[in-house]
């Protein structure tokens, strides 16, 4: 009897931001590289300065953050899905040789907002292939208990891989590492408040007496005796203490510079008046204001595009 012939079966995307470990909607591949996009972030200070910290051949997050194995970080923000794949079985091996190959890019694929997705950022266009992840530094700051170390160098590899499922050593989608430095300010010590007093002076008054002596030729003088009453004063202190002052430390913010790249369509003839440009803007902090030829349009996150029409040839500032 004839061994049974190989077979293959389309499978569907890989769930939005999924990180499951087996299964047609895996987050990993068959060399265990992440699906999903995934962040891994190693200290590169204490203890580790293998080049390789933060990939996920090298532990992926295990130096600092509570982890175990190459796990990388799911996004906390995911727009958009990749491709699907093609899932081939060869029965005629023993066991079976699974080979799975990524689709071809489509020509026109909206934003696919499946199970899991969120929304498409404002200010961004719903055209072609693509997507947008996000990690929240704050969560990245504590996560499972375990804060990153100020001033510790680290380095943060972000993949999006969606090839060498055959295991043949290619690495399409995937992305280089970033160098980070974290550092907070020092807190500044609270003022020592002071307190004064003045006592007011005390006042003692004397007594006086005076006698009168009759003229009296017969008579015996007598004298009288009247004493002024005895004032007495009693010295009081005031005590008003400062407010105390207490300063609270300023963190120093630091701004990534801001870049700007154009794209230009020309007039269709000479003098005409409907060409136009598109100004993608990032880095710093979002939104942004973007002026050409007396007209600002506003983009209201990094990576953002606008575009101005109706322009003639010539050069614009932006």
């Amino acid at each position: 009897m004839a061994s049974p012939g190989p077979t293959a079966q389309s499978v569907t995307n890989p769930q939005v931001g999924s990180t499951f470990d087996s299964g047609d909607l895996a987050g990993v591949d068959i060399s265990n590289r992440p699906m999903f996009p995934a962040l891994f972030i190693t200290d590169i200070t204490d203890p580790s300065t293998n080049p390789l910290a933060g990939d996920w051949q090298y532990d992926g997050t295990c130096s600092d953050l509570a982890c175990s194995g190459r796990n990388g970080i799911p996004p906390h923000f995911v727009s958009g899905t990749w491709k699907g794949a093609v899932r081939l079985v060869d029965k005629t091996k023993n066991p079976p040789a699974i080979t799975i190959t990524p689709d071809s890019d489509p020509a026109v694929n909206n934003w696919n907002l499946g199970p899991g997705a969120d929304q498409v950022p404002l200010g961004l266009t719903n055209q072609g292939y693509g997507a947008e992840v996000r990690w929240d530094i704050v969560r990245l700051w504590d996560k499972d208990g375990n804060p990153l170390q100020s001033g510790h160098t680290y380095r943060l590899y972000v993949m999006v891989h969606d090839g060498d499922q055959n295991n043949s050593g290619g690495d399409a989608g995937q992305m280089c590492g970033y160098i980070i430095t974290l550092s907070a300010p020092s807190p500044t010590p609270t003022s020592t408040p002071t307190a004064t007093f003045t006592p007011t002076a005390t006042a003692t008054a004397t007594p006086t007496a005076t006698f009168t002596p009759t003229a009296t030729a017969t008579s015996t003088p007598t004298a009288t005796f009247t004493p002024t009453a005895t004032a007495t004063a009693t010295a009081t202190a005031t005590f008003t203490p400062t407010p105390t002052a207490t300063s609270t430390p300023t963190p120093t913010p630091t701004c990534a510079a801001i870049t700007a790249s154009e794209t230009t369509t020309p007039a269709s003839c000479f003098g005409g008046s409907n060409g136009s440009v598109t100004v993608t803007v990032s880095g710093g902090t979002a939104p942004y204001d973007v002026t050409v030829d007396g007209v600002t349009h506003s983009v209201a996150t990094s990576g953002g595009t606008t575009t101005f029409t109706g322009l003639a040839s010539g050069t614009y500032p932006a």
